[in-house]
Protein backbone atom coordinates (compact mmCIF):
# COMPACT_ATOMS: atom_id res chain seq x y z
CA UNK A 1 0.00 0.00 0.00
CA UNK A 2 2.80 2.22 0.59
CA UNK A 3 4.03 2.02 -2.52
CA UNK A 4 1.44 2.41 -4.11
CA UNK A 5 0.43 5.82 -2.43
CA UNK A 6 4.06 7.05 -3.13
CA UNK A 7 3.04 6.38 -6.95
CA UNK A 8 -0.26 8.27 -7.01
CA UNK A 9 1.63 11.04 -5.32
CA UNK A 10 4.59 11.39 -7.70
CA UNK A 11 1.90 11.13 -10.79
CA UNK A 12 0.03 13.71 -8.99
CA UNK A 13 2.49 16.13 -8.37
CA UNK A 14 4.25 15.83 -11.59
CA UNK A 15 1.34 16.12 -13.74
CA UNK A 16 -0.42 18.85 -11.61
CA UNK A 17 2.92 20.68 -12.55
CA UNK A 18 2.46 20.52 -16.45
CA UNK A 19 -1.21 21.43 -15.42
CA UNK A 20 -0.67 24.44 -13.79
CA UNK A 21 1.63 25.76 -16.78
CA UNK A 22 0.34 27.70 -19.47
CA UNK A 23 2.01 26.61 -22.52
CA UNK A 24 -0.29 23.79 -22.55
CA UNK A 25 -3.01 23.02 -24.81
CA UNK A 26 -6.57 22.53 -23.01
CA UNK A 27 -7.03 19.02 -24.16
CA UNK A 28 -3.39 18.08 -22.87
CA UNK A 29 -4.23 20.25 -19.60
CA UNK A 30 -7.49 18.12 -19.37
CA UNK A 31 -5.75 15.06 -19.98
CA UNK A 32 -3.13 15.70 -17.38
CA UNK A 33 -6.49 16.45 -15.17
CA UNK A 34 -7.98 12.82 -15.89
CA UNK A 35 -4.88 11.14 -14.90
CA UNK A 36 -4.28 13.09 -12.22
CA UNK A 37 -8.24 12.14 -11.15
CA UNK A 38 -7.60 8.81 -11.74
CA UNK A 39 -4.83 7.94 -10.33
CA UNK A 40 -6.30 8.89 -7.01
CA UNK A 41 -9.64 7.76 -7.55
CA UNK A 42 -7.89 4.41 -8.05
CA UNK A 43 -5.82 4.72 -4.73
CA UNK A 44 -9.06 5.97 -2.72
CA UNK A 45 -10.60 2.37 -3.45
CA UNK A 46 -7.83 0.39 -2.73
CA UNK A 47 -7.66 2.23 0.33
CA UNK A 48 -10.87 2.12 1.58
CA UNK A 49 -10.99 -1.83 0.52
CA UNK A 50 -8.12 -2.57 2.74
CA UNK A 51 -9.45 -0.03 5.53
CA UNK A 52 -12.92 -2.66 5.23
CA UNK A 53 -10.62 -5.51 5.71
CA UNK A 54 -9.06 -4.43 8.53
CA UNK A 55 -11.95 -3.53 10.48
CA UNK A 56 -13.79 -6.63 9.37
CA UNK A 57 -10.07 -8.60 11.03
CA UNK A 58 -10.82 -6.56 14.38
CA UNK A 59 -14.19 -7.30 14.82
CA UNK A 60 -13.74 -10.55 14.53
CA UNK A 61 -10.69 -10.74 16.47
CA UNK A 62 -12.40 -9.08 19.39
CA UNK A 63 -15.75 -10.85 19.35
CA UNK A 64 -15.76 -14.49 20.85
CA UNK A 65 -18.30 -15.89 19.01
CA UNK A 66 -17.34 -14.34 15.84
CA UNK A 67 -13.51 -15.33 16.40
CA UNK A 68 -15.01 -18.86 16.70
CA UNK A 69 -16.72 -19.24 13.76
CA UNK A 70 -14.27 -17.56 11.64
CA UNK A 71 -10.71 -18.43 13.06
CA UNK A 72 -9.11 -21.75 12.89
CA UNK A 73 -7.81 -22.98 16.28
CA UNK A 74 -4.74 -23.57 14.50
CA UNK A 75 -4.09 -19.51 12.89
CA UNK A 76 -2.90 -18.07 16.17
CA UNK A 77 -2.56 -14.65 14.90
CA UNK A 78 -6.17 -13.93 13.83
CA UNK A 79 -7.42 -13.10 10.17
CA UNK A 80 -3.98 -11.27 9.44
CA UNK A 81 -3.14 -13.33 6.20
CA UNK A 82 -6.73 -11.83 4.98
CA UNK A 83 -5.41 -8.39 4.84
CA UNK A 84 -1.66 -8.75 4.33
CA UNK A 85 -0.09 -9.07 0.68
CA UNK A 86 2.01 -11.91 -0.28
CA UNK A 87 5.81 -10.65 -0.61
CA UNK A 88 7.06 -10.92 -4.05
CA UNK A 89 10.22 -12.93 -4.56
CA UNK A 90 13.30 -10.47 -5.46
CA UNK A 91 11.44 -7.67 -3.93
CA UNK A 92 13.36 -7.86 0.05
Amino acid sequence: MELRGILVAAVTIYCGLYYLTTELSEEIAFGFFVIMVLSNAYFLIYWIVYLIKASLVIVVNSIPAFRRKFVSPNDYDGLTDIIEEPWNKGYY
